[in-house]
């Protein structure tokens, strides 16, 4: 994959025309200088920019919305949709960047940014985890799953399989809460656990669980709940 977007040809683009069929996964999977590319090949009608201000309260609503919110905004053009999703991604890209080549636990702040940002607007609940390596740096950051709208799965074999195989010494977990609270339920506290017992039998630490409530945040490592 190319390390640009002026590294990639038109040619090898998978869609080279705004018109082509796309869902969120194809745009989550387009490097740089595709998502570029769509991006400025289309200019969103103002009809359909009244109807998404009607619809969300802020542009960090609108913009970190789910997908689903905005495909069922009555009239959008779904080429407007495409166009939003490509905006949230590179947004994403951006912010993620900052995180990398510096320590995790000590620009955690950055992080909590990061993950308020890409998270507390959505509406329903969103698992990230953050593989770090031995000197905390940030190896890969992933949504493993999505939840209702008030529970989230955490799937114990699947993290620890992805931690080894990014050699990774150390993970991060963070969700959000779609009802704002940033108190921990007692399956959040329960899940957590266990799965920081799983993952110290493999050699890799469970370094914090944050969950995301609007502008709020919620430390368990903080709080006592993860040794």
């Amino acid at each position: 994959m190319p390390t640009n977007f002026y590294d990639a040809s038109y040619e090898d683009s998978p869609c080279n025309s705004i018109d082509c069929e796309l869902n969120s996964s194809d745009i989550k999977c387009f490097n740089d200088h595709e998502l570029l590319e769509l991006l400025l090949s289309h200019n969103a009608k103002p009809s359909d920019l009244q109807k998404l201000k009607k619809s969300f309260g802020t542009l960090k609503e609108l913009l970190f919305a789910d997908s689903d919110r905005i495909e069922i905004v009555n009239g959008i053009d779904s080429a407007t949709a495409r166009l939003l999703q490509c905006i949230k991604e590179i947004v994403e890209r951006v912010m993620r960047e900052k995180l990398k080549g510096h320590p995790v636990l000590k620009s955690l702040r950055n992080v909590i940014e990061y993950c308020k940002a890409t998270m507390s607007a959505l509406s329903t609940e969103q698992l990230r985890v953050m593989f770090l390596n031995s000197e905390n740096m940030l190896l890969f950051d992933s949504v493993e799953s999505y939840g209702s709208v008030n529970e989230i799965a955490i799937y114990n074999r699947n993290i620890i399989k992805k931690a080894l195989i990014l050699e990774a010494t150390g993970i991060i977990l963070v969700h959000n809460h779609p009802s704002t609270s940033i108190k921990p339920s007692v399956r959040d506290i329960s899940v957590t656990q266990k799965l920081a017992c799983a993952t110290e039998k493999v050699d890799i630490r469970l370094l914090d669980h944050i969950i995301i409530g609007g502008n709020k945040h919620f430390s368990m490592k903080k709080h006592g709940l993860i040794e």
